[in-house]
């Protein structure tokens, strides 16, 4: 059942920078477009639409839920595989 899908980086910020980090790491990387964000905490994803779009907030994957109310199609696909794990 692949989707594909990779971990194409890590953040290196902490804390309250964390969002910034990843908008810089895409601004240096713009060949992507299709990306999630898993993270087990907010930090300053809400200053960021597009990557709060893309944020599942994590307890375990398997308890992931999306931050936005608007997610993001990739998103979706996502937790589509999600929920047939659970």
């Amino acid at each position: 059942m692949g989707h594909d899908l990779e971990i194409s980086a890590v953040t290196k910020e902490h804390w309250n920078k964390r969002g910034q980090g990843i908008q810089d790491y895409l601004e240096e990387h713009p060949k992507i477009d299709e990306y999630i964000i898993l993270d087990d905490n907010r930090f300053d994803f809400e200053d960021f639409p597009p990557l709060w779009e893309r944020l599942l907030i994590t307890d375990g994957i398997e308890n992931a839920a999306f931050a936005s109310k608007t997610p993001a199609v990739e998103a979706i696909i996502f937790w589509e595989y999600i929920k047939e794990l659970s």
